[in-house]
């Protein structure tokens, strides 16, 4: 089997997308399949090992301005990428059994119809989030705004050029098949190939929350600036660390700086993948944060690298989310309610004064893995669906 993987980000771009695509890759190379990559080309991409995997191509592209701040030009250049990977596959003579899309970004489905011609073979997309539904159900008076409406329609255009949809839980299948009801829409899970990570956290330490991942609009950063103030006006012993980047960077430091200046809450730039996963197993818990407004289900890659590190999750999300009951019938943490106002105050506590049992915690952590986030089950969905 030969696959085409499409994608706008990877190593050495340090975003769980990377791993997960890094992790695929790894499986499609001991199966003995062959895969070509072609993705955004980066700085640093001459001396990334990550490169050098048996069976697999890459064909990185050039393209400045990709990961803008700038909603304009980051759209800008999201619209010129899909032609730029098209341009270039038509000039380079490969065998492709499977084309596999991961969005967003929702263009790549505006080259989906030359694709099929050229190959000759279906399409899969794995969808990370729902875009630009979740940004809508989030901001509802954004529905009015024409750039709203036009990736919308385009959004449509990825979903009827594709020949299998793959979501992230039940929920979203449910959803995607209602507006979608001629396609075949299956449920693959994120997924993990794990390292062994030993963690050394001595028993009186200072609790030590993390999180990690993109500081941007879809999180509930209200709550969590009022719940670090509300344990910070109680004495209590703690610290708090974001480590990441993203829209709202710059507005939860100015909201933080006096507990910046008291170090009870501390910034740090996204960290290298072969080093970031060892780094966060130095904390106690890791948090999970998503606007109580965003109904669509999925599993955040920053949990796979709590789950890797063996950590408790504070998970601020609504209480029906598939991943809250995965948490709770698991016990690998605790779900914070967002619409009661000083429940994640509540929960923090509860870490903080060592009232929830981490014990056997990696047992219960290895079970779900191997049930449901397993790098080979999901290749076997991706390969026979």
């Amino acid at each position: 089997m030969r696959y085409l993987i499409i994608s706008d980000c990877f190593y050495p771009e340090n975003k769980s997308i990377s791993r997960h695509i890094y992790d695929l890759l790894k499986e499609i190379s001991n199966q003995n399949d062959h895969a070509v990559l072609i993705f955004p080309k980066n700085k640093k991409i001459k001396n990334n090992k990550n490169l050098k995997i048996k069976n697999i191509e890459y064909i990185p592209i050039e393209i400045k301005g990709i990961k803008s701040k700038n909603f304009l030009i980051r759209g800008l250049k999201e619209l010129i990428l899909p032609f730029k990977f098209l341009f270039l596959l038509r000039k380079e003579k490969i065998k492709i059994d499977k084309i596999i899309v991961f969005s967003p970004s929702i263009f790549f489905g505006l080259i989906f119809h030359n694709l099929k011609i050229i190959y000759k073979c279906k399409i899969l997309l794995i969808i990370r989030d729902i875009f630009p539904d979740w940004y809508i159900q989030k901001n509802r008076w954004q529905i009015l705004n024409p750039l709203i409406w036009i990736a919308k329609m385009i959004s449509k255009i990825q979903y009827k050029n594709t020949d299998i949809i793959a979501t992230q839980s039940k929920y979203d299948q449910k959803i995607l098949k209602k507006y979608n009801k001629k396609k075949k829409i299956i449920i693959i899970y994120n997924w993990l190939t794990k390292k062994i990570i030993k963690r050394k956290i001595k028993k009186n330490k200072i609790c030590k929350f993390v999180f990690a991942g993109t500081i941007g609009p879809a999180q509930n950063w209200e709550r969590i600036i009022n719940a670090i103030n509300i344990l910070h006006n109680k004495n209590l012993i703690f610290q708090i660390y974001f480590i990441g980047n993203g829209a709202k960077l710059e507005f939860l430091k100015f909201r933080l700086k006096k507990l910046i200046k008291r170090e009870k809450v501390y910034f740090a730039d996204t960290i290298n993948e072969d080093k970031f996963t060892k780094y966060i197993s130095r904390f106690n818990v890791g948090i999970i944060s998503l606007d109580q407004k965003i109904l669509f289900n999925n599993f955040p890659g920053k949990f796979f690298s709590y789950l890797e590190s063996n950590l408790p999750v504070l998970a601020d999300i609504n209480p029906s989310q598939e991943i809250s009951e995965i948490i709770k019938k698991n016990q690998l943490g605790l779900i914070s309610d967002p619409k009661n106002e000083y429940d994640l105050v509540e929960k923090m506590e509860k870490f903080i004064k060592k009232d929830f049992p981490i014990k056997n915690l990696n047992t219960r952590y290895n079970r779900i893995y191997k049930k449901m986030f397993l790098t080979s089950s999901a290749y076997k969905k991706i390969k026979y669906c």
